[in-house]
């Protein structure tokens, strides 16, 4: 019930708060992180770039919904991702480009 009512409180992370402990039938505490790829959960360090970037701000949103506050997401290599996780915080986007030699600023609406 733990683990069910901590993730409901984010769309694209689950928590795995605990394991079956085979060697005493018993239950073992830990916590993996799964971010959803296309419908299936894969732990945090195997997903790609962008489904850690978009975690990343699904567990921001969660948070600011929780405590009430919203600050800039900053995200560097923007670059690998091409849809981010919808939020209402402010976001600033790092990005590499080949044909910039200068710094280069655009906001969007």
């Amino acid at each position: 019930m733990l683990e069910d009512s901590i993730n409901s409180q984010f769309n694209h992370v689950k928590f795995k708060l605990f394991e079956e402990n085979v060697t005493n039938d018993g239950i073992k505490e830990t916590c993996i992180a799964l971010v959803n790829t296309n419908g299936a959960y894969v732990k945090f360090e195997d997903a790609n770039s962008a489904g850690k970037i978009n975690a990343g701000i699904d567990v921001i949103n969660s948070l600011s919904r929780f405590y009430e506050v919203f600050s800039t997401i900053w995200i560097d290599n923007r670059e690998s991702v091409v849809k981010l996780a919808d939020t209402d915080s402010q976001v600033i986007s790092l990005v590499v480009s080949e044909q910039d030699k200068k710094l280069r600023v655009e906001v969007e609406q």
